[in-house]
């Protein structure tokens, strides 16, 4: 089984080429608009997973979608800053983003903290990322 690091260097390339291919029809152009797009799924996304077989919950976090999870995290964290409307709550889904992804045993209450906590950030831009709302953001 590989680790979440081996994962994330199989597929931090390819997200990098998604992210250079940005806009369109399928993502949003902005940078932070993009990762914040993509975060709200893998978040939906490994939260349900972990639901629906908790006994597999650390698989999970361990796979791609654990990868894609910390890459995306990491592209946007190099856009927001201390002046940032989110820089406390982005400081804080970051902490709790990094327990879920490397601290054990993992619970579901966990991982809900964590996806509420990047939720947080998505009120305070007032951004829809399921609708990919067009709401000009700053960062």
């Amino acid at each position: 089984m590989k680790s979440l690091d081996e994962w994330k260097a199989t597929n931090c390339a390819y997200y990098e080429k998604m992210f250079g291919e940005r806009g369109g029809i399928a993502t949003p152009s902005d940078p932070i608009e993009f990762h914040f797009f993509h975060l709200v799924r893998y978040w939906s996304r490994l939260v349900g997973f972990c639901k629906q077989c908790p006994e597999r919950s650390d698989g999970f976090l361990n796979s791609s979608l654990g990868a894609y999870l910390q890459i995306a995290s990491d592209f946007a964290d190099k856009l927001i800053d201390a002046n940032s409307p989110i820089s406390v709550q982005w400081k804080e889904y970051r902490r709790r983003e990094q327990s879920v992804l490397y601290g054990r045993p993992v619970s579901i209450a966990d991982l809900e903290a964590a996806s509420r906590a990047f939720d947080e950030c998505l009120a305070v831009l007032n951004y829809d990322a399921w609708r990919n709302k067009r709401t000009k953001l700053v960062h």
